[in-house]
């Protein structure tokens, strides 16, 4: 058994050794041997992490050391250097080396289960009795008074935990200085605010005396210091505690930048302290008619500290110890002040009502602090909309208008009546600019075109009489649709974000627009959907009573009306299953009908008798002129990417198919740049974005390779009123949370030679290409390169006629795969490689474990999705990240691997999305292995570089778009 010994060393004081022991169990262990550093080294495994470090710090003063570290010369013999030390070295030097190691090994026995005993020489064993009780909560010292008529007798306590110790005549084993570790009675006690020296004179005499006619100086020094830092019993005279007002200021001054800041200062009656002073207490000495007495009162902390909290809460930031700058402004700003100012404005009636006393230090200008507002008033004339407008400054108004030429020329300070100055707030120079851009000077309002109407979107327009605007206003700024009720005919509950997007869905209807429904995966949009189509049925089908009831003829759940609506939903074939699933289960009895395979030409005759028709890409490629002559009410694109080519043969088909309303349906819009988008709001809003060539030169080229943000601007204005985007963390409170984790692999020794040698292969080839350049002719060669990069980083097996047969991913991988197996969790395992996924369906079915599988080549989908979810003892599910990343409701499981990265993030993402989603109630864990040193850590790398797109427009940029020479051979690095 390992345990730690305390020993007195003849020079060095109380040190720590480590021994190994046997219990004999009667009342000592027997020594075994010592342990050093050279038996760690070699026998590493027998010993424990916190035995380790034990074994180095004790290492760290052991003879050897101590003469290399402290001896003048290195040669001497650990003999000759204890016989010719000093004192002062051992005292100054050698013993606080000791104690700071000593201190580490303390902490490491608070936490550890290390046995520690008292080590006597003259003992060859090592008593039961001798065992230390190390305490885990520090103690307190404790300074005692007596003033009497002859002197004042002082002396010192420990208390601990309720427990008070007496000192004298204890004997005691000072372990470290400071801070101060004593071993009492084998009781080791701590200390945070006191010293070993101050408590020794107290293991020896009773108490110390101090004489009468020092009795002022003393108290008015040593008695008073004592108060102000430790706790004290006083006998003899008065500690009398008062509690002064508080108020806190906070001052508005310029900092040694030159830039606006605030210093809060804590007021205690008269006194204000900085929050960082140390005087936590404030004592004042009386003594009247021999009387003494101490008045004192600590500062609030606490108190302070929840008034420095609230001050980041509402927006600042810590600038240094002190002083609090506003967030988010650059070194050298010119408009920081403004900005301070504005953000005073803002904030000014929080802080009064939580206390601050707001203090403005300038000798030349006093700013207005309250609360700047600003109403607008909109009438619609025939061609123009009149706009006024009103800027209250406390009880002082200007008009609008006054501040055109300020917000044109970015000036932002305006002068008030009282002469103080008002602060113009950031945001209006960006919201209103446009406005007077745009708008002509008319009286005292602006008069502006009705073609710049957009303009008006995103001000704070709040009075406008005429409905029409207001219902326009709030279209194109996607808020306030009118909620409806759900249609009778669909059996679900809607949760809040879908009524929402019902309500959205609807309003794109009645204002005859397409739209673009891009929900994050799992969040309901074929639910969404549905409803949509079956309140047009409703509202469309006969109204016959005089109550407004809708009268229907019941022939076996099947709505029958005089007005036919026919809608046609095209998805991936893969999802035509799940789309007739939901529709039976949400909404049975609509009438629907799968228009595929050969079958589908004998439905031809009867198609628009049908609620809803069903059919893939592929169909409405091939039928587009039969399809084109219907005239459907809706037409919908599940996962709409499939027509992100504006070239491909299924957009050229899909565009030409009739409808009174067109949605698509994606958590992806733009996967590879903004031509994706293009194609899909082309489709659902026909010249909302000009032709495609205008589209490329006016937003394409200078978005995606000048990073125009006006233009982005622009971009985001024109299709956001026709793209709704809700992400699960947004609308799903009650989603269980999902956790994330990069798992770095290494790879074998033979997987890292056989990757090194294709790399530098590979790499040789590139260079060649470039010399004869040749390199944007080679695509091809680069994308087969790093795929085969990518797969001797998965495992080498996955190359033909490879000699390499192990891999250090694949050892991580089916380590955590057992693990989560045999404390019955459910795993998604998710690869671009079909050959990844085979290597360890192999390694399920030799250590039969039962598992499901999903590739491009599965044909009972179904069967396979149902087994995983249904089947207790299946806890494995393999699935192609191509094949099964849409369109899966997998909650069962919980855990969800990435086996390799993906170019798109927004991939990997689709495939998270089976497990997390509606209807999971289990934390999801996803982990993402990652070979290191490796093409995929490059890729990881890419995918964060790429995101700026997606964060704009929904989605991300594909790796391949507009890459250079240098960014290419960096893969290859």
């Amino acid at each position: 058994m390992f345990i730690v010994c305390i020993r007195k060393h003849h020079i060095l004081g109380y040190i720590a050794q480590a021994f190994i022991v046997k219990d004999y169990k009667t009342k000592y262990y027997r020594i075994q041997h010592s342990v050093n550093k050279q038996d760690v080294d070699e026998n590493f495994s027998d010993y424990t992490s916190d035995e380790r470090n034990i074994i180095n710090l004790i290492n760290q003063y052991s003879d050897i050391n101590l003469v290399k570290a402290f001896s003048r010369n290195k040669k001497n013999s650990v003999p000759d250097f204890y016989a010719n030390i000093a004192q002062t070295l051992v005292e100054q030097r050698i013993r606080p080396y000791i104690e700071r190691r000593l201190l580490k090994m303390l902490e490491i026995f608070k936490n550890a289960k290390i046995k520690v005993f008292l080590k006597h020489d003259r003992y060859e064993n090592i008593y039961f009795g001798d065992e230390i009780n190390i305490l885990q909560k520090p103690a307190q010292a404790i300074f005692n008074f007596i003033r009497t008529d002859k002197e004042i007798q002082y002396f010192l306590t420990v208390k601990h935990v309720q427990k008070e110790i007496k000192l004298s005549k204890r004997v005691e084993i000072v372990l470290t200085n400071e801070p101060c570790n004593i071993i009492l009675d084998n009781d080791l006690y701590f200390f945070n605010d006191i010293d070993a020296k101050k408590l020794s004179p107290f293991f020896k005499k009773e108490y110390i005396s101090v004489s009468k006619r020092m009795e002022e100086k003393y108290f008015k020094v040593f008695v008073s210091k004592a108060i102000q830092n430790f706790r004290v019993n006083a006998t003899g005279f008065e500690i009398n505690r008062k509690t002064p007002k508080k108020q806190v200021l906070l001052m508005l001054e310029k900092d040694w930048k030159n830039e606006y800041s605030f210093t809060p200062k804590f007021q205690y009656g008269d006194i204000a302290y900085l929050h960082t002073s140390k005087n936590l207490k404030n004592i004042n000495y009386n003594k009247i008619d021999n009387k003494i007495s101490f008045n004192i009162f600590e500062r609030d902390l606490v108190w302070e500290k929840n008034h420095l909290t609230f001050l980041l809460e509402i927006g600042l930031k810590n600038a240094d110890e002190n002083t609090y700058n506003i967030k988010n402004t650059s070194k050298i700003n010119e408009f920081q002040h403004a900005k301070t100012i504005t953000w005073l404005n803002d904030n000014s009636e929080k802080l009064t009502n939580k206390g601050f006393i707001i203090v403005q230090q300038f000798a030349d200008k006093k700013y207005f602090t309250q609360k700047v507002t600003i109403d607008f008033n909109l009438k619609k004339r025939i061609d123009w909309f009149d706009i006024y407008g009103t800027v209250k400054f406390g009880e002082y108004e200007i008009p609008f208008i006054r501040l055109k030429d300020n917000i044109l020329n970015g000036i932002s300070e305006v002068e008030l009546p009282n002469g103080e100055i008002g602060i113009i707030p950031e945001e209006w120079f960006l919201e209103y600019k446009n406005i007077f851009l745009l708008g002509e000077t008319n009286n005292d309002g602006l008069k502006l075109n009705k073609y710049h109407f957009f303009a008006l979107s995103k001000t704070h327009i709040k009075k406008i009489k005429k409905t029409e605007i207001k219902q326009l206003l709030d279209f194109f700024n996607n808020k306030n649709h009118k909620l409806l009720v759900t249609p009778w005919t669909v059996r679900a509950n809607l949760r809040d974000y879908q009524k929402k997007g019902f309500a959205w869905l609807n309003a794109l209807q009645e204002n005859n627009f397409g739209g673009c429904l891009a929900d994050d995966m799992g969040l309901g949009k074929t639910l969404q959907t549905l409803t949509v189509i079956a309140n047009s049925i409703e509202k469309t089908a006969n109204l016959e009573t005089e109550n407004q009831q809708l009268t229907f003829f019941d022939t076996g759940n099947k709505i029958v009306s005089k007005s036919e609506l026919t809608n046609i939903i095209i998805s991936p074939k893969s999802l035509i299953y799940n789309w007739h699933n939901e529709i039976k289960k949400f909404i049975p009895s609509l009438r629907v009908a799968r228009y595929t395979g050969s079958e589908r030409m004998k439905l031809r005759p009867d198609l628009i008798k049908y609620d809803i028709i069903l059919t893939s890409y592929g169909i409405a490629r091939n039928d587009y002129e039969f399809l084109s002559e219907i005239n459907f009410h809706y037409i919908v694109l599940d996962e709409s990417q499939y027509i992100k080519n504006y070239n491909s043969k299924i957009y050229n088909a899909v565009i030409k198919i009739r409808a009174e309303h067109k949605l698509v349906l994606t958590g992806t819009p733009i996967e590879n740049s903004l031509a994706d988008l293009w194609s899909q709001m082309n489709f659902v809003n026909p010249g909302l974005l000009g032709s495609f060539m205008f589209f490329k030169n006016k937003f394409i080229t200078p978005i995606e390779k000048n990073y125009d943000e006006i233009q982005t601007d622009k971009l985001q204005k024109l299709i956001s009123p026709f793209v709704l985007r809700r992400t699960k963390t947004e609308v799903l409170k009650d989603l269980p949370p999902i956790s994330e984790q990069i798992i770095l692999c290494e790879m074998t020794e033979g997987q890292e030679r056989m990757y090194e040698a294709e790399k530098s292969k590979i790499r040789n080839k590139m260079l060649e290409l470039i010399d004869r350049n040749e390199i944007s002719k080679s695509s091809i060669y680069i994308l087969q390169a790093l795929n085969k990069l990518r797969q001797i980083a998965n495992h080498p097996i996955m190359l033909k006629n490879s000699e390499i047969n192990t891999s250090g991913k694949y050892d991580e991988i089916t380590d955590k795969i057992q693990s989560l197996i045999a404390q019955n969790h459910k795993v998604l395992i998710f690869s671009s490689f079909v050959k990844h996924l085979n290597i360890f369906a192999e390694y399920f079915r030799e250590n039969n474990l039962e598992f499901s599988l999903l590739t491009g080549k599965t044909t009972k989908r179904e069967e396979e999705i149902n087994c995983f979810q249904t089947n207790e003892t299946n806890r494995l599910f393999l699935i192609s990240i191509k094949a099964g990343g849409v369109g899966l409701n997998l909650t069962a499981a919980d855990y969800v691997f990435i086996l390799d990265p993906w170019w798109n993030p927004a991939v990997e993402n689709q495939a998270v999305s089976r497990a997390h989603r509606i209807g999971q109630n289990k934390k999801v864990m996803v982990y993402k292995f990652i070979t290191k040193n490796t093409v995929e850590e490059k890729i990881r790398k890419l995918q964060a570089k790429k995101q700026k797109l997606a964060n704009t427009f929904i989605s991300s940029k594909n790796f391949f778009s507009e890459y250079t020479q240098e960014n290419i051979l960096e893969m290859f690095k």
